[in-house]
């Protein structure tokens, strides 16, 4: 084998690892590709999840602006039939202690 045949031989086993070296990083490119689609994907969800946390955490301060009253209003409506309850339960002694004379 003569100087340049060897040169050719060692040139050829150099382009055959250029060729696998290119197969290696086109294959690693399509993985990273991939990934990154999914890393869209998953921003995109975080994105619209924190959009809905923003909307539901507006509610809840409207709802707790509103709940205090809510809860006097409850004390009202228990006392108020408590009272009815009670002025019927009066009328109601009243009435048996009449009838019984």
């Amino acid at each position: 084998m003569t100087t340049a045949e060897a040169r050719i031989a060692v040139l050829e086993r150099n382009c055959d690892e250029l060729k696998d070296a290119i197969f290696q990083i086109r294959d690693a490119l399509q993985s990273l590709v991939r990934l990154e689609e999914q890393h869209m994907e998953t921003r995109a969800a975080l994105t619209r999840a924190f959009a809905q946390c923003e909307k539901i955490e507006t509610r809840m301060v409207e709802i707790e602006k509103v709940i205090p009253g809510l809860v006097e209003l409850r004390r009202w409506v228990v006392a108020g039939m408590l009272g009815t309850l009670s002025v019927v339960g009066v009328s109601l002694i009243g009435l048996v202690v009449v009838v019984a004379r």
